[in-house]
């Protein structure tokens, strides 16, 4: 029973969002280019302390296979990882995902285009969406 009450908030939380999961594999095309976190949750910044000023998130990924990210939360410097593609079936979202700095970050559709969810803090839903404000030239 305990862990049905537990469950239910994430079902309720992933059932009403308007994205949907990505059920085709994403071509690196799609992924590739710099991601920007256009919020963070304000119950989120306030527990945390994270100035209103602060400016937000921003990912660069890579076709190399480099994964850089400036001004996460939580992490006092920007940092440089890898990242990889991972396969709906082994990702706790059960969606296609990129893996970096170990977590896996959710490829959403959200319209025509790609977005990505970080999850903050799973406990209070605490989200992060970042949308591609830079694609790599063709």
């Amino acid at each position: 029973m305990k862990s049905f009450l537990y469950s239910l908030p994430c079902f309720i939380f992933l059932t009403s969002c308007g994205d949907k999961p990505v059920e085709k594999e994403p071509s690196t095309e799609q992924l590739i280019g710099t991601w920007v976190c256009k919020k963070l949750p304000d119950g989120f910044t306030r527990r945390e302390g994270i100035s209103a000023n602060k400016e937000l998130p921003k990912l660069i990924i890579s076709e190399d296979g480099s994964f850089v990210a400036t001004n996460f939360p939580g992490h006092v410097q920007d940092f440089t990882n890898t990242w990889s593609l991972s396969r709906p079936g082994i990702t706790p979202s059960g969606t296609w995902s990129i893996y970096a700095l170990g977590s896996h970050f959710q490829c959403l559709k959200s319209g025509d285009d790609i977005k990505l969810r970080y999850n903050l803090d799973a406990t209070y839903g605490y989200v992060a969406d970042f949308e591609r404000i830079h694609k790599p030239k063709k």
